[in-house]
């Protein structure tokens, strides 16, 4: 499962970083940098400002592969022998939040780079409601197998 998350969470990490590198030069020098609830572009900035949409990308696929090699990072507010026992399920938890992290923040960036040429006019009115219940679900799912652990 965890070579699964990885090639996943490495192929939006390559799709995100990519499609900013192939069309940075063609943008405008002004891109959208934020969109309202609806996907709708509502904010403005300097076309630098996709570098840092990818940035957070990156960072937090590196902060959650970081946590997944070093499991003793992962605090947990229960028992010492329910935390041995759930250690696994929460590196299996952040596997998912990754890939769906990395590929929310590869979508953003291939949207922002297809409204900034003209190509399409937000992220989509699914986007907010389809991420939130993905990611939510994720963890919800997950957190309820931490608490069903028997020790």
């Amino acid at each position: 499962m965890k070579n699964l998350q990885e090639l996943l969470a490495f192929v939006g990490l390559v799709v995100m970083v990519g499609v900013v590198a192939m069309h940075y030069g063609a943008l405008p020098q002004v891109i959208p940098t934020h969109f309202d609830g609806a996907g709708v572009a509502n904010g403005w900035g300097d076309r630098s400002m996709v570098w840092f949409v990818v940035g957070i990308g990156c960072f937090m696929y590196g902060m959650m592969t970081l946590a997944s090699f070093f499991p003793s990072l992962i605090s947990m507010p229960v028992s010492r022998e329910r935390m041995v026992a759930a250690q696994p399920i929460a590196i299996e938890m952040i596997g998912w939040v990754k890939v769906e992290a990395v590929w929310v923040f590869a979508w953003i960036s291939w949207m922002t780079v297809s409204v900034a040429l003209g190509r399409s006019t937000g992220l989509g009115v699914w986007f907010l409601p389809v991420t939130t219940v993905a990611i939510f679900g994720t963890l919800g799912f997950y957190l309820w197998r931490i608490l069903k652990v028997q020790i």
